[in-house]
């Protein structure tokens, strides 16, 4: 992605960078200690295949508005790399962000970390160095593999699980859980977002001995207005709280989450209702369901794996109807394209297909495969070679009133606000 300084800073410093994933907690624990890096702040770890982001998002901003410093740590980034180190809501410098990188380097030795154990100890020193009052840590992927899993927390959450990265976590959803759930500790609460959780997170729970509330049985949401919604919890608490600013209903079951986590923190971290109000309403989160204010409409959405995929389609299903809906799609080869497709084939009209800018996308003449087979007409369906020019074909396809989606991967997402930033014609809220 554009704007990537910490690949090009690792190769030109002979780091001992990794390319590849590698999964395992030695290379970076043994450079964590080397470090002597702590936070002896609160400490959240949030999981999951889909949600964690807007959970992260909404935990932030709701202790920020609670008057605590706050180190937001998240992946991946869209545009520039300091977008996933963040503290009191400000990216971090590129200054900085160096001077972390060389601390890191000094005690890296011969070890050769990965680009995101890399990041996550940068990320850490960071917060460390800044003494934010609580961080905020996004599982990369996965979970009791990952880097973050390597510092003490205070709380966990696990947002959902679905089928994703199944190359690295397992073929079905409970092998997948079961890894997310290695991020529960020993009397620690755990907050999961999963309404019947799979079989694996339970036994890990008890396993561990982790203080565990499920969503719909230890606490829940209920919708009350087209503005606002009610929190429950199991001790009989309800509480009246607005919608979060973040859209789509999918967003009170994260926001649940969220309000869940803060609560079970009350000891450590105490948050009034109010903080808890304007917080909700003060969200902002690039490439979630993000909607121009230009005609026609067009959306942009990071769904890149079957469950994300479903969400969006429920979103736009609650949206005003329109008469034509014109998707642009790329996404990495290695991904469920079949059945993202899937997901949306009853609500797109017609598909204008990219290659990604990197030597992972899905190429056109597997993408035709792939369409074929999940029964798309061919007529349906149109091949670009960019970005813009598929853009141009489609808002040419489309009228006022109608809509065009922007989704899939990352990377085309980075690619088209990029585009809307250096003066593009769309215009995103």
């Amino acid at each position: 992605m554009k704007g990537d300084f910490l690949n090009s800073w690792l190769r030109g410093n002979d780091s001992g960078f990794m390319d590849d994933i590698s999964l395992g907690l030695e290379r970076v624990e043994a450079v964590r200690r080397s470090m002597s890096l702590l936070l002896t702040c609160p400490v959240v770890i949030v999981g999951g295949t889909n949600g964690k982001g807007s959970v992260c998002a909404m935990l932030d901003s709701i202790f920020r508005s609670a008057g605590y410093k706050v180190g937001l740590y998240t992946s991946p980034h869209i545009s520039s790399f300091s977008e996933r180190v963040k503290v009191s809501g400000h990216e971090a410098t590129r200054e900085d962000l160096i001077k972390s990188f060389e601390r890191v380097r000094a005690k890296q030795h011969n070890i050769r970390l990965t680009y995101f154990e890399f990041a996550t100890l940068v990320a850490v020193d960071y917060f460390s160095i800044n003494k934010v009052d609580v961080a905020i840590l996004e599982v990369g992927m996965g979970g009791r593999l990952d880097a973050v899993n390597i510092f003490d927390r205070q709380c966990t959450i696990l947002t959902s699980v679905g089928l994703d990265h199944v190359e690295f976590l397992g073929a079905t959803v409970d092998k997948i859980a079961s890894e997310k759930a290695g991020i529960f500790r020993k009397n620690i609460p755990a907050v999961c977002g999963i309404k019947n959780p799979p079989e694996s997170i339970l036994k890990k729970a008890t396993s561990v001995g982790c203080l565990l509330s499920v969503i719909d049985k230890d606490f829940g949401y209920e919708p009350n207005s087209i503005k606002d919604w009610l929190f429950w919890d199991r001790m009989g608490k309800r509480i009246l709280l607005p919608w979060p600013s973040l859209k789509g209903k999918v967003q009170l079951n994260n926001a649940a989450v969220a309000v869940a986590a803060v609560r079970r923190m009350g000891n450590l971290l105490p948050v009034d209702l109010g903080a808890i109000r304007n917080g909700l309403v003060d969200i902002r989160l690039r490439g979630r369901l993000e909607i121009s204010t230009t005609r026609p409409q067009v959306i942009l959405d990071v769904c890149h794996n079957v469950q994300a995929a479903e969400c969006f389609a429920t979103s736009l299903s609650e949206m005003p109807v329109v008469k034509k809906t014109v998707a642009i799609v790329g996404l990495l080869a290695k991904k469920d394209i079949k059945g993202i497709i899937g997901a949306l084939k009853k609500t797109v009209d017609l598909w204008i297909t990219v290659e990604l800018k990197t030597a992972e996308t899905a190429r056109s003449n597997d993408l035709k495969i792939v369409f074929s087979e999940s029964g798309i007409e061919s007529d349906s369906i149109i091949h670009m070679i960019s970005l813009v020019r598929a853009y141009e074909v489609a808002k040419a396809s489309v009228e006022e009133n109608d809509r065009i989606l922007v989704f899939g991967s990352f990377f085309l997402v980075s690619e088209a606000l990029e585009t809307i930033e250096n003066g593009g014609s769309w215009q995103i809220n």
